[in-house]
Formats: C-alpha cells, structure tokens, sequence
C-alpha cells in the first residue's frame, strides 16, 4: 500500500463577515466575551489557551502575553504542542483589560 487515501467531506461551510458585520456582533456581546473574542482575533490564541490565562501570564510593562496553560472542559492542562506554549505580543485591547479584572488568578475566572 503506497498511498493511502480517505475521502472525507464536510457540509461545513464558512460564513466570511465583512468588517462590519464582524463590528456589529462584536459591540453586541457582554464582558467578558467581548473582551475574550477581542484577545483570540488580536493574538491567534486558542479558546483554551486564552481561558488558560492567569494574571501572571500577562506582562503588561512589555505588552506580552505567555502560554503556559490551556483550561478546557473545567479541567487545567498544558498547550496543544510545544509550539504553543511561548510567547505572544499583546495587543492594544490586551493591554487595557486588567483594570475591572485583576481581582482573581485567572483573567477569565469560571463564573
């Protein structure tokens, strides 16, 4: 057997927003969901590594962000790979969310 091939489909099929569009749905959510969709699209951070972040992680002096952990289905646990877990820049929404916050551990507390 040399090549191996699997035909797989899907009937998914994206749903490209307009910058607008994507404004629109942005202003309509709550905190901290609004704040969390802010830090993945600025960082390219995964849902489990954002809601993995503890204010420890948050260097503001520097504006960067550090993956040391994932939180996922309540469960602590370290990044997807090695890739993963390191360092990332903070941007400008990042940088401005300690202040309502910084009472817990995690910057996005379970609630």
């Amino acid at each position: 057997m040399r090549f191996v091939r699997c035909k797989t489909t899907s009937g998914y099929e994206a749903m490209i927003l307009t910058p607008e569009q994507a404004y629109a749905i942005v202003c309509n959510l709550r905190e901290p969901e609004r704040t969390l969709t802010l830090l993945a699209a600025g960082t390219g951070l995964r849902i489990s590594e954002c809601l993995g972040l503890q204010w420890q992680d948050v260097n503001f002096a520097d504006a960067m962000i550090h993956v040391r952990r994932t939180w996922t289905c309540g469960q602590v646990g370290l990044p997807k790979s090695k890739a993963s877990e390191g360092s990332c820049a903070a941007p400008s929404v990042a940088r401005r969310i300690h202040a309502p916050l910084e009472t817990e551990d995690d910057v996005f507390a379970a609630q």
